[in-house]
């Protein structure tokens, strides 16, 4: 069973240094081109609504933040363990990567664990021919 996988890619995003979605699907891409991880899932995986089903993905995963472990150990871990282990990898203090991936969810409050959804604010008008 997966655990955590909202602030374990948000712990990956600040590691790579990525700066949306985007560039960390391209990441991904970039160990495997035929990577299952795609922008439309991540933003789910991202809310909490959803979590990867292709063992694939977290193979992929290990590959991307250069982990000697296997994906699986990815989808398993803890929280603290994670985050200890790609903090030693990549040289990173934990408490420092953990404020980091902080700040970020704080930057997009719109994409939370909680899967609120997007929300429109303004003033709207519409037309018609009728």
């Amino acid at each position: 069973m997966a655990l955590n996988i909202a602030q374990k890619l948000r712990l990956t995003s600040v590691v790579l240094g990525t700066a949306s979605r985007k560039d960390l699907a391209a990441a991904f891409r970039a160990v495997n081109p035929k990577t299952a991880f795609d922008i439309g899932r991540a933003d789910k995986w991202l809310q909490g609504r959803a979590q990867p089903r292709e063992h694939s993905v977290y193979e992929d995963w290990a590959k991307v933040l250069r982990l000697e472990r296997p994906g699986a150990w990815i989808a398993e871990s803890d929280l603290p363990s994670f985050t200890a282990a790609i903090a030693a990898r990549h040289g990173i203090d934990a408490t420092e990567l953990e404020r980091r991936a902080h700040a970020q969810v704080e930057a997009s409050p719109g994409h939370d664990d909680k899967g609120t959804g997007l929300a429109l604010a303004g003033t709207y008008a519409c037309y018609s021919r009728a």
